[in-house]
């Protein structure tokens, strides 16, 4: 810079320093700015692998129920167990396995065997509930060979919730079986998703288009933490959006069983809080720092003078 366009030896300091101080104070404002978006990203990105391990956890339990429900299914029919032993039966079965609540299973030839640990869940109902299910549009398989046409719900029953799992499959030469249906306890899968950490931080449901929560990390009667509005996302997505209590809150969610079921999560927005604050502090800590050494040689000039 030609210094010799100004006539005082003051005004040649003050531009200097103007020189030195407008560069420092664009790269410290820049490096606080890039240090905010790095913390941001890696927040949003470990709430994203959060909510995706759940919707694994989700994804790996179904199957593993839809597979347990299968094998059950096909030695129940290989076995040819009759009509009146068959309920019985599997009724001891299904409470070894505890959580399960009853079953009914559909030959090819018609024949149809059911039992039930509630007294509520008779055949008639069960029956009903199958063919309700059996209505939906099957959901895609995640990974694995096909088990077959599954469809997933849940149902109130009187008082009692259950989740529901129907498995169509296509039987051989007119015998076989033909379908499978199995109710058990919410508890089950809301086991997946207690992680044995502190709820208020991470607050997880899996909720249904039509059948609402069906699963909840944490106290499953307090659900004012999910957002006010009832609209789905597609496949992923993460919003911020006034909950059932009227808070602002950080919702991100991801698609479990295309189109009904999804993972919804509410995050503690303290790390984001933490971010800002830190912003703050990088940004402005050494803009005051050049602002002072500004004053200060300022009024050195002037004692100067």
């Amino acid at each position: 810079m030609p210094l010799r366009r100004f006539s005082t030896v003051r005004t040649r300091l003050l531009v200097v320093l103007v020189a030195i101080a407008v560069p420092i104070a664009c790269a410290s404002a820049f490096a606080a700015y890039a240090t905010y978006r790095s913390a941001i990203v890696a927040i949003e990105a470990a709430q994203a692998r959060a909510v995706d391990d759940f919707a694994v956890r989700t994804r790996v339990w179904y199957r593993g129920i839809s597979h347990a429900l299968l094998v059950f299914g096909t030695m129940a029919s290989e076995l040819g167990l009759d009509t009146a032993g068959c309920p019985e039966a599997g009724a001891k079965a299904i409470e070894r396995a505890g959580g399960f609540r009853a079953f009914l299973l559909r030959h090819a030839d018609g024949r149809v065997c059911a039992g039930s640990l509630d007294a509520a869940l008779s055949t008639e109902k069960l029956d009903e509930i199958s063919r309700q299910l059996a209505e939906r549009s099957p959901v895609r398989m995640w990974i694995g060979p096909e088990l077959g046409r599954m469809r997933y719900d849940q149902v109130t029953v009187g008082a009692q919730r259950y989740l529901a799992v129907l498995a169509s499959v296509a039987p051989s030469a007119n015998a076989g079986l033909a379908q499978a249906l199995l109710l058990t306890t919410p508890d089950l899968l809301e086991q997946v998703f207690d992680l044995g950490e502190d709820g208020q931080v991470l607050k997880v449901a899996l909720v249904g288009r039509d059948a609402g929560v069906m699963a909840t990390r944490g106290d499953e009667r307090d659900l004012s933490w999910l957002p006010r509005s009832d609209s789905m996302p597609e496949n992923h997505a993460r919003w911020v959006a006034p909950n059932r209590a009227g808070e602002d809150s950080v919702f991100v969610a991801r698609m479990v069983a295309e189109p009904y079921f999804y993972i919804i999560a509410s995050f503690d927005d303290r790390p984001a809080k933490a971010a800002r604050l830190q912003f703050i502090v990088l940004l402005l800590a050494p803009l005051l720092t050049l602002g002072l050494l500004c004053l200060v040689c300022m009024r050195a000039i002037e004692d100067r003078k």
